[in-house]
């Protein structure tokens, strides 16, 4: 029996995910929602055996071979639990800090105000570095400190 589309013997061997993979052949373009477990942050799962891997992660492997040392897979499409290879990338743990920021996920895109309640606009913003990383800081809190440390 021929293969119709790459990762066919996975998924008959698998035969709760027939089909989840006729669907996801036939519509290569849009996202491949996965159907299965997801953890807590959306992402596909699946295992045996107590070991767990990425549906996404599974994905390129199937797809596209293996994924180098230290590399992460990362999604064009910015949706957790799509599985569509033509969406998936591979970076570095930089490049998904970089991506999650650009796409305005990161936890801290979302802070408009510093923990003092002062605002984080342009005026207020020190851009800078802590442990060789960028960071912000509060301008506001930054004066109120040299001020008590001057008098």
């Amino acid at each position: 029996m021929g293969e119709d589309y790459p990762g066919q013997a996975y998924f008959h061997a698998n035969n709760r995910n027939i089909r989840i993979a006729e669907e996801m052949w036939a519509k290569k373009s849009k996202c491949w929602e996965w159907y299965g477990v997801k953890d807590k942050r959306g992402y596909g799962q699946t295992g045996r055996n107590d070991k767990y891997i990425g549906a996404h992660r599974l994905s390129w492997t199937l797809y596209r071979g293996e994924i180098p040392k230290g590399m992460h897979v990362l999604h064009r499409c910015d949706n957790p639990p799509c599985v569509n290879p033509d969406h998936l990338f591979l970076g570095t743990n930089s490049e998904n800090q970089l991506d999650s920021v650009s796409k305005g996920r990161h936890p801290n895109t979302r802070k408009t105000h510093c923990p003092k309640g002062h605002p984080y606009t342009l005026e207020n913003i020190l851009p800078g570095f802590n442990k060789g990383r960028p960071s912000r800081s509060c301008r506001a809190c930054r004066r109120l400190e040299w001020k008590r440390r001057v008098i």
